[in-house]
């Protein structure tokens, strides 16, 4: 069989999005504003007003989720930018 198998092959294509919610999601942490994570994610996101935009809300949604004590803070700020990105309209 081929390797890398086919599922760590989507994975790896996927790398540079999780990189960008993740950094959106500390923008929102730092600054307690999701301004400069909705202006990295359009500038830095190819097809951000396409595909991307629905890629990277369903991540920062997946990163919302993760409520442990550790990423409490994070989480909150993972669902407002996915919140920003889902209603950022052209």
């Amino acid at each position: 069989s081929a390797w890398p198998p086919s599922s760590l092959r989507w994975l790896d294509c996927q790398r540079p999005l999780v990189r960008h919610a993740l950094y959106a999601t500390w923008c929102a942490t730092t600054t307690s504003d999701t301004t400069e994570s909705l202006t990295w994610l359009r500038t830095e996101l190819p097809a951000y007003h396409g595909l991307a935009r629905e890629s990277a809300a369903a991540v920062l949604r997946y990163l919302a989720n993760m409520e442990t004590n550790h990423w409490r803070e994070d989480a909150a700020a993972a669902k407002l930018v996915a919140g920003a990105v889902e209603n950022d309209h052209v």
